[in-house]
């Protein structure tokens, strides 16, 4: 029989306490854009001028598919930024990287490097696919800082399982 006391203490406490920090961050990244949304009254799909946008770049190939997301750089700040991964939810069977746009939009307005990645969803492969798809977006950001770039994600339903790592 399992208590929460012997499951909690199988688990490594550093990767255990990093995802809880994590997932703090995410809920403030999300706090943020709320706040946001709430003060226009609905969330705002149009570019800023503060915002440059590079649209569908591969970050990964399987094969013959290749992995898009959207990145948001804001075009004023320190040389080194803060970066988001953003994942769509959707029950691991549809939604795409458009689907929070508007979220990707508010991060970027306030600093952040935001990054709306599209993974293989269930019905195009399985388990893990999601979360390597996931590992590759950041790999890419990584590969693409100059220094090392602090990342996080924002938890969206199924997203929220496949996804959430702090440097």
């Amino acid at each position: 029989m399992f208590s929460s006391t012997s499951i909690i203490n199988t688990m490594p406490e550093r990767r255990t306490m990093i995802r809880v920090l994590t997932s703090l961050a995410c809920l403030f990244a999300l706090g943020i854009a709320s706040v946001t949304f709430a003060q226009s009254g609905k969330p705002s799909t149009e570019l800023p001028a503060t915002v440059q946008f590079y649209p569908d770049v591969v970050y990964a190939n399987y094969g013959e598919r290749a992995l898009h997301l959207d990145l948001f750089v804001p075009k004023s700040g320190p040389a080194m930024k803060p970066a988001v991964v953003v994942v769509h939810g959707g029950g691991w069977l549809n939604g795409d990287k458009t689907k929070f746009r508007a979220l990707s939009i508010a991060l970027a307005t306030r600093g952040y490097v935001t990054a709306a990645i599209e993974y293989r969803l269930g019905g195009e492969a399985k388990f893990p696919a999601a979360i390597h798809d996931c590992n590759a977006a950041v790999r890419w950001l990584r590969a693409q800082a100059e220094d090392g770039t602090r990342l996080n994600s924002s938890p969206t339903s199924s997203s929220y399982s496949v996804f959430c790592l702090k440097k």
